[in-house]
């Protein structure tokens, strides 16, 4: 569907932009998702099409597609993060893992945190981590990430932050 106006940051902040998820499966636009590789390396989902190599690519791909519903009249979880993530890339200049890194992350002494688990801190992954990817049968890169993402980095508070409550 054409946009009646035009998506606003609130809008992708919200979900209500309009975009969904290739590995939703329930309408016809999410098919068309993985056809062009619109989530990149997808763990939920195996991409048909070749995948975004970055968040450029990625919003270039999502211009070419319908949206889902006109944005702001509906919400739906979505590739909406990932098109911030692209925003915050021209805003700043920088590319949005090393905008995280040196405006947030960095600051805050978190060294640990990227979207990838490099091979030297693997080794400190849980027995729990590691039993969930041997049983999803999962990419180890993607999966560490989500695992990380999902499980582990919940229960530890920055350096930064435990110097200052303490």
């Amino acid at each position: 569907m054409p946009a009646e106006r035009d998506i606003t940051v609130r809008d992708l902040l919200t979900h209500t932009a309009g975009f969904t998820y290739g590995f939703m499966g329930r309408h016809p636009l999410d098919a068309l998702y993985r056809r062009r590789g619109i989530e990149g390396r997808a763990v939920l989902a195996p991409q048909e099409g070749a995948p975004s190599t970055d968040l450029a690519e990625m919003v270039g791909k999502l211009g070419e597609l319908p949206l889902l519903f006109a944005p702001g009249s509906r919400w739906s979880y979505s590739v909406a993060t990932d098109v911030c993530g692209h925003l915050i890339e021209k805003l700043s200049g920088l590319s949005f893992d090393a905008f995280l890194s040196e405006r947030i992350l960095g600051p805050l002494e978190m060294v640990d945190t990227a979207f990838s688990v490099r091979t030297i801190s693997s080794a400190r992954f849980s027995v729990a981590a590691n039993f969930l990817l041997a049983k999803a049968r999962c990419s180890t890169a993607c999966s560490i990430s989500w695992i990380w993402a999902t499980f582990v980095s919940r229960s530890i508070v920055p350096p930064a932050v435990k110097k200052r409550t303490a």
